[in-house]
């Protein structure tokens, strides 16, 4: 298993497509991530709403704003490489909306 970000795509591309470049991407991610974090919030929060979780609507945003700083975390830094963290996601991500993930299902992109 390789920590660094050199299996980390997503990150080089951002990284290298930043570098002298007028509009760059990186802040986007790091000092200026409040638009991202705030779009990207609200969209999931209400594409999770319209399948009717038995949480309050206060509770939703919070699992919601959770993966998503967490995920943005991830890029940033990655633990796992991306297929491991979104596994972990989709399950921490079904448990809490209340779903019942399978403990032995097969995530779906490995059938």
């Amino acid at each position: 298993m390789n920590c660094g970000t050199r299996d980390n795509l997503l990150l080089r591309a951002i990284a290298s497509a930043t570098h002298g470049a007028d509009t760059e991407l990186l802040p986007l991610l790091t000092t200026q991530a409040n638009t991202l974090i705030t779009r990207t919030t609200a969209m999931l929060t209400q594409r999770v709403t319209t399948y009717q979780p038995d949480l309050t609507h206060e509770q939703v945003c919070v699992v919601i704003d959770v993966i998503v700083r967490t995920v943005l975390s991830h890029v940033m830094q990655p633990a796992q490489s991306p297929a491991h963290t979104a596994d972990g996601l989709a399950w921490l991500a079904a448990r809490v909306l209340g779903g019942q993930p399978s403990r032995t299902r097969t995530p779906l992109r490995y059938r």
